[in-house]
């Protein structure tokens, strides 16, 4: 597929791959098959292998936008990072879940201590609250984890940690929208629903 235009290629014969011969940065190369339409395959190439430096890729406030052939990318790689950073879980362990499926955390428990700093866990969660714009699979966690910011007590911190642990195994996730797509919304599932009393 042309990177511009998306034309259709053939196979080439073997004996003319040598006539579409460029040299990068990362080594020489040569097409396999002849992409009809393009005039410039080094140029093409580059920016096809190293999206970040060759299309436009800004960030602000933390959100980063990358524009791909086939669509635009939004993540907050930066800013997951900074927030397992600030947990201080650089070397922590992985977590392949944001949160147990039948975790219940007590709004008050005598057993279960009220934390010496609240605000830790308000700031913790504020950064989370924050990177689900580019992360729904952490919508319900975080959502969760909010309903505690008056009292927050060691449990919802540990849970808190706990998501910040799938954040760190996660980093890369985003959003991508496809250049091709039309964007409309199949389905809707509410996670909450098992948790109704009320049914």
């Amino acid at each position: 597929m042309d990177a511009y235009f998306e034309y259709n290629q053939i196979r080439m014969n073997p004996k003319d791959e040598e006539k579409t011969l460029f040299t990068t940065d990362r080594g020489m190369y040569s097409y396999t098959t002849m992409p009809f339409g393009l005039k410039i395959a080094e140029t093409t190439y580059q920016r096809l292998v190293n999206p970040e430096r060759s299309w436009s890729f800004k960030v602000f406030l933390g959100l980063e936008v990358t524009k791909f052939v086939k669509g635009i990318s939004l993540s907050q790689r930066e800013y997951a990072f900074e927030i397992v950073s600030d947990s201080g879980l650089l070397a922590g362990k992985l977590a392949t879940c944001p949160m147990e499926q039948n975790l219940r955390l007590p709004k008050s428990d005598s057993v279960d201590p009220l934390l010496d700093d609240p605000a830790s866990y308000r700031r913790l969660i504020s950064h989370l609250l924050y990177l689900t714009l580019t992360r729904l699979d952490l919508s319900y966690s975080v959502n969760t984890l909010s309903q505690f910011l008056d009292q927050p007590r060691q449990s919802h911190y540990d849970a808190a940690i706990k998501v910040v642990r799938y954040v760190k195994a996660t980093t890369g996730q985003g959003l991508f929208f496809s250049r091709s797509s039309s964007l409309q919304l199949i389905g809707f599932y509410d996670s909450d629903w098992p948790t109704c009393p009320d049914p």
